[in-house]
């Protein structure tokens, strides 16, 4: 019976090496310029919002800006994670039905 870890290392290095065709390049690169803003305006709104809530409170200005900065790094790490599975679906649904070998890789390594 083979090991799945073998299977999945063997996907992930024909991904790593695989040459992008002229069609799953402009997939890519619309799923990345779309869902790239998607994760940098929800870490702009996320914290801004944490900024002003510590500056409506009377505390000192590290704690105000620690408020801030756990603000902006909760919106990275959502915005990211919302971006990264949209983006997939993306990726997928642009490529749905034209034999692609990257649809194929991206499947089978998931």
């Amino acid at each position: 019976m083979s090991n799945p870890d073998r299977i999945s290392q063997y996907y992930r290095k024909k991904l790593e090496q695989h040459e992008l065709t002229p069609e799953e390049w402009v997939a890519v690169r619309f799923a990345i310029t779309k869902h790239t803003l998607i994760a940098a305006a929800t870490t702009v709104t996320l914290g801004t919002s944490a900024f002003f809530y510590a500056r409506s409170r009377s505390w000192s200005r590290m704690q105000s800006l620690a408020f801030a900065s756990a603000g902006n790094l909760v919106g990275l790490s959502v915005g990211g994670v919302i971006a990264m599975e949209s983006g997939m679906k993306t990726v997928e649904n642009r490529l749905q039905g034209s034999g692609s070998e990257l649809l194929y890789l991206m499947d089978r390594y998931s």
